[in-house]
């Protein structure tokens, strides 16, 4: 009757096994997900504090930071200063000593801000991706400083 024996040893096992999971579900499978931004708050209220043809370069810097990138074209005697503002999004799930993985998603937006004569003149935004812009480059002057 060896047959029944190793049935026997291997449902005790199985039985075992269970019970132990059973009690250790919560250690056994994790997952995680976290968001954050990297980059300046460039936000609808911050970008109201600017009035075309009067903010100062300046401000600008002290409000966002050490532009991303500063590009200066000849020609037209102006800089364009961009900030880029990624949102990163990280999640996973790890199976105790079975299975593990992770994914990283980074969303970003990059903004110009065109500088003549020391003030913001224009800005947009855009996916640089695609390097096309989303909105139409602001043209009104926002709310006097």
């Amino acid at each position: 009757m060896p047959d029944a024996i190793h049935v026997i040893r291997f449902a005790s096992a199985i039985m075992l096994v269970s019970s132990l999971l059973g009690s250790l579900s919560g250690c056994i499978l994790t997952s995680t997900a976290t968001t954050r931004d990297v980059g300046p708050r460039i936000t609808a209220s911050s970008l109201s504090e600017i009035t075309l043809e009067k903010t100062s370069e300046e401000w600008l810097i002290a409000a966002f930071g050490a532009p991303t990138k500063r590009s200066r074209v000849e020609t037209e005697g102006v800089d364009i200063l961009r900030y880029d503002v990624d949102e990163r999004h990280t999640e996973g799930y790890y199976v105790f000593l079975l299975i593990a993985h992770a994914s990283n998603t980074i969303h970003r937006r990059s903004w110009w801000f065109e500088i003549k004569n020391g003030v913001v003149v224009r800005y947009w935004h855009a996916d640089p991706c695609c390097e096309q812009p989303d909105t139409a480059p602001a043209t009104a002057p926002a709310a006097p400083r």
